[in-house]
Parts: C-alpha cells; structure tokens; sequence
C-alpha cells in the first residue's frame, strides 16, 4: 500500500471544469444537485489525474461516521467529480464524505486500482484532522466497480492485519457499504460485463486475483477480520447478477454469523442505483442513512 504523501493545493469550495464521461447520465448528476450546505474540498495523492480525493463536508455534520467512497463505471470511466452528487447524498445527511480516485483500466490494469483505492483512504486517514473526520468510524463505500475495489480493500486491510510484523492497525474499516457491486466475477454472465473484467485484468476468464468472493474464502481470517457490511442489490440487474451479493454475504456471515445483511432494492437496471443517492427512494435511503448512523466507534 503506498504511504501518504503531502497534499497538493486545497481547492476549497470552488468547482473545477466539468469533465465528460462514456455515460451522458453521469455528466448531468454532476451539474445537478449541490446543496449549499456542504463544502467541497479537492487534494491530490500521486501524480496521475486521477489519483485525486473530492471531501463533501456538511457545515453541520451530524455524529457518526465519515465515509471513503469509490465511484462506479467498469473500471474504464469515472472520476470523483463525475460522482459528486453521491458525495452531495452523504454530506447532506450530516456524514461527512471523501470520493477518492483511482487509475482507469484499460491503460491501468489490476491491482493498480486498488493500490489507488489503498492510498487514497490511507492518505484521508493521516489527513482526518484537517477532512473533518477525525475520532470517527470509517465506512468504505463504493457502487459497481467502487464497490468491487472497496470490498477487496477491507480484505487487503484484513489480510494485513495478519502479517507477523502487523501492529495497532492505522488503516481500517469499520463498516462496509457495497451497491450493485460485481462482488462473484463466475456470476457476471452478461458480454459487457465480462468485457469489463477483461479490460481491468487484461484477460480473459477466470480471474482469481481480482475476484473479491475468491479473496474472501482463500485465505482465512478471523471472525472479526471483516466489519458490518451492508449489500444493496436491484433486483433485476441486466449487468450484475443479483445473487452475487448472496454469494459475498453467504461467506462472510459463514466466519462471522450475521455480518453481512443484503438489501434487495426495487431496481430493473443497473445505473438505478442512482436512486438511492438522490432520495428517488426515501424508504431505501432513510434504511442505509439508519444503517450508516448505527456503526459503532473504531474496534479496539
């Protein structure tokens, strides 16, 4: 994982140039709701553009978490402020949020992602005082790809946590929240989607090293190695098979019984995770916003 480096120049509120996206939907959630409520902060991590970190800070946050959260877009397309409404969603509800980036397949190709993913919610850690986070549980968060890389990010921590030389962890997480995220790769059955899987691997099928349900059970780990996790899954998903979730959550409540908990949403298709993001779901929302509030403090 690599060590955090200096921040480049805080942007403070101010927004950037608007980006473009392979998803015309994504460039218009950019320009759309940004509640004024929240304050906007952009520092950089490495060198590449997308090695960026956008922090969506409520003027009056609430207590509870902060949360680390990964966009979507099959590993080729996206950015932080691309998603800056599902940073919007979180700050708006008093939880203070931090979208971290991370280098694009297919000129990335695996594990640079989640190396990206490692460094990103490391370098928000040591900069928690100055983000606003400080003293709060952390929650990685992610939707499609982010939540595939967030997921293998909490076992990276965990599996870390294993070595001999392993002290008084700095970097861990303390809740899971996974949206419509690949989680199974046997399970994505879909041409596109498995396009997209050889675009972040660089080959065809199978890819254990990128699996997150193959990383679960390959190695073992302890009961409490994997925090809560909440899965929120459509439940007809034309590019994630809904029962890759159950997969995920199967395993994990198999080494900590009820662990895991799966959210079946009233989706048809898989960019409708949206809806949760702009409250086009109050009953969804108001159920993951209880969820957030109710992890409890970092595990001693």
């Amino acid at each position: 994982m690599a060590a955090p480096t200096d921040p480049k120049p805080v942007a403070g509120a101010q927004h950037d140039a608007p980006e473009t996206s392979d998803f015309p939907w994504l460039d218009l959630l950019a320009a759309s709701w940004s509640p004024v409520s929240v304050r906007q902060h952009s520092m950089a991590f490495g060198d590449d553009p997308n090695q960026t970190l956008i922090a969506f800070l409520p003027k009056e946050a609430q207590p509870g978490p902060w949360a680390y959260f990964l966009f979507g877009g099959g590993w080729t397309s996206g950015s932080p402020r691309l998603w800056s409404w599902a940073g919007n969603w979180f700050a708006h509800h008093g939880i203070p949020a931090v979208l971290g980036g991370y280098r694009l397949a297919p000129d990335h190709l695996f594990p640079e992602q989640l190396d990206d993913a490692l460094a990103g919610f490391s370098f928000a850690l040591a900069h928690a005082k100055e983000l606003g986070i400080e003293g709060r549980p952390a929650v990685l968060a992610g939707a499609s790809a982010g939540g595939h890389l967030v997921a293998l990010s909490a076992l990276q921590i965990a599996r870390d946590a294993l070595k001999p030389e392993a002290g008084d962890p700095l970097v861990r997480a303390d809740a899971l929240l996974l949206v419509n995220a690949p989680l199974d790769f046997p399970t994505a059955h879909t041409p596109e989607g498995k396009g997209a899987i050889e675009s972040l691997t660089g080959h065809k099928p199978p890819w254990p090293e990128a699996d997150a349900l193959t990383w679960l059970t390959a190695q073992p780990l302890s009961a409490d190695a994997i925090p809560p996790t909440m899965l929120i899954q459509g439940k007809v998903d034309e590019l994630v098979a809904p029962v890759a979730a159950e997969h995920f959550a199967a395993a994990v409540n198999a080494l900590a019984p009820g662990r895991a908990n799966v959210v079946h949403a009233p989706w048809r298709e898989h960019t409708d995770l949206t809806r949760l993001f702009l409250d086009k779901d109050p009953e969804l929302s108001a159920r993951v916003l209880d969820w957030l509030r109710s992890v409890p403090h970092p595990r001693s």
